[in-house]
């Protein structure tokens, strides 16, 4: 799994948004199921919401400032052949 976010959490009830992307995440990590996180998130003020999430799904992190497009295109092919 590739999850590309900013990290920008919203709710459809009304509930708290990055506790239930925790909660999202943990049940994920739970599976087994080889995951990355990149995180688009390009905020002067960083929420680190990514991080959190790619915690507890058991994922790789990265930030995507600190990739180049090659990069970002080998670290996909490597999540895909997992």
């Amino acid at each position: 799994m590739v999850l590309i976010t900013d990290g920008r959490a919203n709710s459809n009830d009304g509930g708290d948004p990055i506790a239930a992307a925790i909660s999202a995440a943990e049940k994920i990590g739970r599976t087994g199921i080889p995951s990355v996180v990149i995180d688009t998130e390009n905020d002067f003020i960083s929420l680190a919401v990514a991080r959190q999430v790619a915690r507890s799904m058991g994922s790789t992190y990265y930030r995507l400032q600190e990739l180049s497009e090659a990069a970002v295109v080998h670290i996909v092919q490597n999540a895909l052949s997992s």
